[in-house]
């Protein structure tokens, strides 16, 4: 079986949905029953029927378990990507808040039009030369940091212009 209690990190993720009434998320490696895929678990906590959950200490002594699921990250990311309508020469590179400057992407998607592969760069280099970035939240929680970057020799520039 999987023990979601083993991992600091996720049972952290745990004990603040517990106490906060509230769905966490946390990543995993390994999300065994998808054939070893890395993706999020997402936890709902469940009270006791009828019972108080007013407060942290009630949500805590009055909780029965959670209820879980899970996204995988690749599939998730390629669904959103297949939908648009044309490929637009970036490489999508997908880190991990927590993330060092010498991480490698948590997922990358290389562009439709790259005809080389992508050689995923880390957090550092990443943010080197021009880019897009954003935070995917759930809830008010960075879930994941999306950085685009124009494939190198593609159809897109990046420019900044500035009036003065």
């Amino acid at each position: 079986g999987l023990d979601l209690r083993s991992q600091p990190r996720t049972l952290a993720e745990l004990e603040r949905a517990r106490d906060g009434d509230k769905m966490g998320f946390s990543t995993t490696s390994t999300v065994f029953s998808a054939g070893g895929q890395r993706g999020f678990i997402f936890s709902l906590p469940i009270y006791r029927h009828g019972s108080p959950h007013d407060i942290a200490e009630d949500r805590r002594s009055n909780l029965l378990g959670f209820v879980h699921g899970w996204i995988i990250t690749a599939e998730m990311i390629e669904a959103v990507i297949a939908a648009t309508t044309t490929p637009q020469g970036l490489d999508m590179l997908f880190y991990e808040p927590e993330a060092g400057p010498n991480d490698r992407p948590y997922y990358a998607h290389a562009s439709r039009l790259r005809t080389a592969p992508l050689d995923p760069p880390t957090r550092t280099e990443a943010g080197a030369g021009s880019y897009w970035s954003r935070d995917i939240m759930a809830d008010t929680t960075p879930w994941l940091t999306l950085i685009a970057l124009p494939m190198p020799d593609g159809p897109l520039t990046v420019r900044h212009d500035r009036a003065l």
